[in-house]
């Protein structure tokens, strides 16, 4: 059977989704503080999505194309919560625990939006 782009496809996303679940259910995986992760910390559910845009340049001979994406996660951190607020709060990524995001054997990659965490009064985020 000959390899078609979209099986190409559907295997990148399949190797993204696995390794973003397994980072995100990591032992230990819960909010900085301080600069360290807590002693205590259990493991945090992340639900992960991927949004597929566009597929372009699919080069067989080369064995690459162009994918552009939205990755979303999702999860629960108690820490994060302000029942006092009424407002969703924009935070910096590097200001929150996070899954650790890997594409795996990526030729480069291009950020169109600011890496930011919306966090509501009870401490969803997403």
């Amino acid at each position: 059977m000959k390899n078609e782009p979209g099986h190409i496809l559907i295997a990148f996303i399949i190797v993204t989704v696995v390794h973003l679940a397994a980072e995100g259910l990591a032992t230990g995986a819960h909010a900085l503080q301080g600069g360290s992760l807590e002693d205590d910390a259990l493991p945090v559910p992340v639900n992960v999505g991927i949004f597929v845009i566009d597929v372009s340049e699919v080069d067989d001979a080369a064995q690459t194309f162009r994918v552009d994406f939205h990755l979303s996660a999702r999860g629960h951190d108690e820490q994060l919560a302000d029942p006092d607020s009424n407002r969703i709060r924009r935070l910096a990524l590097s200001d929150v625990w996070h899954p650790q995001r890997d594409i795996r054997n990526r030729r480069s990659v291009e950020l169109l939006f600011p890496m930011e965490v919306e966090v509501d009064r009870d401490g969803n985020a997403h």
